[in-house]
Formats: C-alpha cells, sequence, structure tokens
C-alpha cells in the first residue's frame, strides 16, 4: 500500500544474497512515523526509485566500491523526489529534485546533497531525468565515452550490455563524438532492434549469433575502443577483436553478479590479448566523477530537449517491494531500457511524468 504522509515505508536487508538470485526474502518492509526534519535538511515524498546493476553488489553485504551494507540497513539509490517540506531556503515546496536516498516511500536529506534541482517548466518528462540524468547511469555514460575512451572521429567502437541504461547511452554519445563505426551487442532480437534505431552501425545478438564472427564481420579492421558492462566470455572476445593500443573502459561486469562476487568463476583470462594488443583497460567509477557532473547533466540535458537523443525507460508503478522485481529483471536481462519504480506522481501539474 502507498504509505500515507504520515509513516514511511522502507525496505530494510534481512539477509544477503551472496550467490544466486536476490529476492523479497532478503528483505523486510519496514513503516515508521514519519522523520522529523533538521535545519538544512528536506524532507521528499519520492516519486520514482532507480534500480541498476549495481544493487545486486550492495545486496551481496560485501564490501565492494562502497562500504558493506548492513542488516536491517536499506539499499542506497538514485531517486526522484518531491520536497514535502524543507527547512533550506533553496527548496521551496513542492520542488521536485535528483538525489541519493533509499528504496524508501520517503527520504531525509541534507539540501547541500541534492545532485539536481529539476525546472518545473523543463520539457524533460521526470522519467527521462531518472533514466539518463542519473548520477549512476548518464555520467556513468558520459565520463565513459568523453574522459575514459576519450572518443574521437574516426574511432571505432563496441559496446557490451548496449540496450541497458548505460550502454545505449554510451553507443549514442560515441556517435556524436564522431565514432565511424558503432557496434553493440544485446541478448535479444528486439534489443538489437532498439541499437539500430538509436545509431548504432552494427548490433549482435549473443544468445543466437557467433559473437566472435559477427564482431569481425562489422568491423573487419578491429575495434579502436571496448565499452565494458558485462565482462565473462563476451569480454574476453570482445577483447581479442580489438586493434593495437585499444582503449577499454570497464564500467561493469552484469554476467557475473549472481555467481559470489570475487570468487574465480567468471574472472577474466585475458591478460595475454593485454599485453599482445597493447590495450589501456581502465575501470571507473561515477563517483569519481562528481565534479564533472553537473557539466554532464547539463549537456545531457540538452540533447534530450533537442530530442537528440533516446532512450527506454522500464517503470514498474506500484510499491516499495517492486524494487526487488525490477532489479531481478535487470540480472536477468528481461527489462527494456532504465529500470524505474514509480512510487507517484508530482503534485505539481506542471511536471510532465513522460
Amino acid at each position: 500500500t502507498m504509505s500515507s504522509d504520515s509513516t514511511t515505508t522502507s525496505l530494510r536487508f534481512r539477509s544477503f544474497a551472496e550467490e544466486g538470485e536476490l529476492s523479497m526474502d532478503n528483505f523486510e518492509v519496514k513503516t515508521e512515523p514519519m522523520p522529523e526534519i533538521k535545519e538544512g535538511q528536506l524532507l521528499l515524498r519520492n516519486l520514482y526509485l532507480s534500480c541498476d546493476p549495481t544493487h545486486r553488489i550492495y545486496a551481496s553485504g560485501k564490501e565492494n566500491y562502497l562500504p558493506a551494507c548492513q542488516i536491517g540497513g536499506k539499499m542506497a539509490c538514485i531517486l526522484i523526489g518531491e520536497v514535502i517540506a524543507s527547512k533550506s531556503p533553496d527548496y521551496a515546496v513542492g520542488t521536485c529534485v535528483i538525489s541519493w536516498g533509499h528504496w524508501e516511500t520517503h527520504s531525509v536529506i541534507p539540501a547541500a546533497t541534492v545532485l539536481q534541482k529539476i525546472d518545473p517548466a523543463s520539457t524533460v518528462p521526470l522519467e527521462a531525468y531518472g533514466a539518463v540524468v542519473n548520477m549512476i547511469i548518464g555520467l556513468t555514460a558520459w565520463v565513459g565515452v568523453r574522459r575514459v575512451l576519450q572518443v574521437k572521429a574516426g574511432d571505432t567502437v563496441c559496446v557490451s550490455g548496449a540496450a541497458g541504461a548505460v550502454g545505449s547511452l554510451v553507443c549514442q554519445l560515441a556517435k556524436q563524438a564522431g565514432a565511424a563505426k558503432v557496434v553493440g551487442m544485446a541478448g535479444s532480437a528486439d534489443k538489437c532492434e532498439f541499437l539500430r534505431k538509436i545509431g548504432c552501425d552494427g548490433a549482435i545478438n549473443y544468445k543466437t549469433e557467433s559473437v566472435r564472427d559477427r564482431l569481425k564481420e562489422l568491423c573487419p579492421e578491429g575495434y579502436t575502443c571496448y565499452f565494458d558492462n558485462v565482462g565473462g566470455a563476451i569480454t574476453e572476445t570482445a577483447l581479442e577483436s580489438m586493434r593495437n593500443e585499444g582503449r577499454v573502459a570497464v564500467c561493469g561486469m552484469i554476467s557475473q553478479y549472481d555467481q559470489a562476487i570475487g570468487k574465480d568463476v567468471g574472472r577474466i583470462k585475458a591478460w595475454d590479448t593485454i599485453l599482445f594488443r597493447r590495450l589501456s583497460v581502465r575501470g571507473f567509477l561515477c563517483i569519481d566523477h562528481a565534479a564533472e557532473m553537473a557539466q554532464a547533466f547539463a549537456e545531457l540535458e540538452g540533447l534530450l530537449k533537442a530530442g537528440s537523443l533516446s532512450y527506454n525507460a522500464h517503470v514498474w508503478a506500484g510499491d516499495v517491494t517492486k524494487c526487488v522485481e525490477a532489479t531481478q529483471a535487470i540480472i536477468r536481462g528481461t527489462n527494456t531500457g532504465k529500470a524505474l519504480v514509480k512510487l507517484a506522481d508530482p503534485s505539481n501539474p506542471a511536471y510532465k511524468s513522460k
């Protein structure tokens, strides 16, 4: 049930999913009285909660690039919330913001940590802010293309997990940066169709085609850049299709997330390829690039307003438990685009939902 604004409801860790699938068994639903806010804080009624591959890493209970989650603790996420109480002169009640919070109906946040204030006059719908102007998504894609791979005119770019929230933005930003060829890999015919629609020069269905043969066929001269979201066997094959001195951006390894992170299973055996091809391989995370967020967000928002950036949003409407369902879908690959859980509509009708 939707929580009324006198109580707040969150998902709390009951156990961790070290291996296998994340499920509601790992959580309990906790309803509590609405917290009071202090000076400088905002109380948000959350409208959209972001569900992302990284949530499967957090749910392992292991220390990762962030401290380990705790039993009884909440799952951190990016969200879009509406300010329903404010002790900051910068945020009026009714304003929608993008912020870090948790899988919960309401969040108390320091006003200073808001990632972006959304203008009600913006022509960009809230769904697009969730799918694109999102630190975990848009900033990651932008940094990967602009800073890590430094895609320029003439580059040949291969992207794994290309139909996902990050991958689909990477494909488009790479084309806009002047890449001569962008080839995306995805796990269904529909996803490959989407990739062609957003401007990929080639799309490979790794479930039905030989990745090795198709990579060669689509780009016989080899790839100068590889953006990796999946890890595992697909990545080993992709690395072998690269040109000497190619650049690799390691963003994720979703093929491994259900198999106890850090175990030997699924570890890349490609050191020889990295040496023989003289590849530069760089892992990166959005949290290290907060200083460039304003620039990235302004650019992404501009592209959305101009209608020159496509995105797919897969929205689960309902209560906070939908976050688990959405995250399961991401790991299974049954989602189409950015997974968002919609809890409520904004009360100011000037904001467009979609």
